[in-house]
């Protein structure tokens, strides 16, 4: 049998949008998220989106992927998160399937990935 990989030429298929979310803006040129083909957009304060704040101060996820999925013509997301924003999501009802995966330790804080 073939592999998928070997059936279609890396022409035709397309790679999904990454959108990122950098509120800090601590993103760094040389990663490698910036090498690889694909869309990317950057949702900070000095990105492709400016992200919608509460009236707190802190991002409001639900008009801020309102805004990128609006503004992109995206019909779905694929979130890779830490516990911070997925418990975040969660809370916001923004997350239609959950899917974990567990690392065999756990390192915590301080831990190198």
């Amino acid at each position: 049998p073939q592999s998928v990989q070997a059936h279609y030429e890396l022409t035709e298929v397309r790679q999904p949008a990454r959108v990122i979310l950098d509120r800090q803006q601590k993103l760094s040129d040389d990663l490698k998220l910036f090498s690889t083909e694909g869309e990317r957009i950057i949702v900070s304060s000095e990105g492709d989106v400016c992200p919608q704040l509460d009236q707190s101060g802190k991002i409001d996820l639900t008009a801020t992927l309102k805004a990128v999925v609006t503004q992109h013509n995206i019909n779905h997301l694929w979130v890779e998160a830490g516990a911070t924003l997925a418990s975040s999501l969660i809370k916001a009802n923004l997350v239609d399937e959950l899917i974990v995966y567990l690392a065999p330790k756990l390192m915590g804080s301080d831990g190198r990935g």
